[in-house]
């Protein structure tokens, strides 16, 4: 896994390439993504891009009871949030940063938030509703958690965070999608 800063100034879509070149091997690879950065200076609502994490079942309901600590996790990095592959059987959790939440606190209601998973470009799970807490400075996230059981057979999946405000008149929504691959 290779992890760097990139620093961008104007908003806008960005097509970022990489390529990277093993110097024990001479081996090189590369990769492309199309990358959307918000324009936060707007009075609007955005989500950062989706984290994904696999956890263990029996990992997961220890760290649930509180008989383990979220740093005491084991897991795949590179395998998880690099190459987004996960085992039916583990925990998908998620996440997303919601930004401009601090505008919706006035907004009767909040910001809800809602994920639902595709498969062959059909709706295959959507989660119920759920609340985004929005802290003292504004700040707020969308995450959750999802069991990857029998019934999502191996193969590619998107999932998607949809982020609106809960109830009135000024509807504010926001959206964002990841693909990932579920493996045996």
């Amino acid at each position: 896994v290779y992890q760097f800063d990139f620093p961008v100034k104007k908003h806008g879509g960005y097509q970022h390439r990489v390529a990277i070149r093993d110097t024990a091997t001479g081996r090189v690879g590369s990769a492309s993504e199309f990358i959307e950065v918000p324009d936060l200076g707007k009075k609007r609502l955005s989500l950062s891009g989706i984290v994904l994490r696999g956890t263990p079942w029996a990992q997961w309901e220890a760290l649930v009871a509180g008989k383990i600590k979220e740093a005491e996790l084991t897991e795949d990095v590179e395998r998880d949030t690099a190459l987004r592959r996960f085992s039916t059987g583990t925990v998908l959790r998620y996440g997303a940063a919601v930004y401009g939440a601090n505008r919706a606190k006035n907004i009767r209601g909040g910001l809800s938030a809602r994920m639902r998973i595709f498969r062959e470009g059909q709706l295959h799970f959507e989660g119920q509703p759920f609340v985004v807490e929005i802290g003292p400075g504004g700040e707020a996230e969308a995450a959750g958690a999802i069991s990857l059981g029998k019934d999502m057979p191996p193969g590619e999946y998107v999932l998607q965070i949809v982020v609106q405000s809960a109830e009135g008149g000024d509807k504010r929504s926001a959206s964002q999608f990841v693909q990932f691959d579920i493996v045996e």
